[in-house]
């Protein structure tokens, strides 16, 4: 059981594209996969987070050509990190610190997953049930 006081719980399989890649080309990705955003890599590491929201306003509301314009030019470059030990509530704060809803997870220093807020507040919800159960059980 997850509570607020435990770790981050994260998706081990983290979608990444290359730095150079066009816009038109990782947006393809994130609709084949069905996923809101990617982490923009260089030699492995994370440079960059791109997600729909910047899709709209980085690129279709400058109107800027989503064929030409390469990833790096519009993605979100101060990506912060948090480590597998990082406590929900820890990670529920930065997320709302910085107003960004996807968190990468860093292990000695190599990318370990992706966390969202839905992942989170779901986890909060499961321990908020089971709190419920306890509480109320005959």
């Amino acid at each position: 059981m997850q509570d607020r006081m435990s770790p981050v719980v994260f998706d081990k399989d983290v979608h990444t594209v290359d730095r150079t890649a066009s816009v038109r080309a990782v947006v393809a990705v994130m609709v084949a996969k069905q996923i809101s955003s990617v982490l923009v890599v260089e030699e492995r590491r994370p440079v960059g987070i791109f997600t729909e929201r910047d899709a709209v306003r980085r690129v279709l509301h400058q109107g800027l050509d989503p064929e030409t314009t390469r990833v790096e030019q519009v993605m979100t470059s101060d990506v912060q990190t948090i480590g597998p030990e990082t406590r929900i509530q820890e990670a529920l704060a930065i997320m709302s610190q910085g107003s960004f809803r996807h968190l990468p997870v860093m292990h000695e220093g190599k990318l370990a997953g992706m966390v969202s807020v839905g992942d989170l507040t779901h986890d909060l919800n499961q321990h908020n049930d089971y709190l419920i159960s306890y509480i109320t059980r005959g």
